[in-house]
């Protein structure tokens, strides 16, 4: 019960980033502030080596993915986008739950 207990420690950030995001949805900017605050807290709070690098993976691959889904083959689409047909914040959204996984990944394996 305690591992849960952690993975749903790790994952309450996100969900409060998913839950401005529906809110929020017309304002990209101040979205994208909100999930770097809240990456901010986050690493604040506990730091574990190498993370800084696995966010910026998650946020590359979440662009290529997204990009490749609304600019180059459009089988999706935003309501509000702005680069390359998506809003800003939702590759730092996906960098931060790359870094969620890896935290949930160690909390399981321990």
């Amino acid at each position: 019960m305690n591992k849960l207990k952690e993975v749903m420690i790790q994952t309450i950030p996100l969900l409060i980033g998913l839950l401005f995001a529906g809110i929020l949805w017309r304002f990209n900017l101040l979205l994208l502030l909100i999930f770097l605050a809240i990456l901010f807290i986050v690493l604040l709070r506990e730091y574990h080596k190498g993370e800084i690098i696995v966010f910026f993976y998650g946020l590359g691959i979440g662009l290529l993915i997204e990009i490749t889904g609304t600019f180059i083959i459009k089988y999706q689409s935003f309501a509000n986008p702005d680069l390359f047909g998506i809003p800003l914040w939702l590759p730092v959204a996906w960098g931060y739950a790359f870094v969620m996984m890896g935290r949930i990944a160690r909390i399981l394996s321990e």
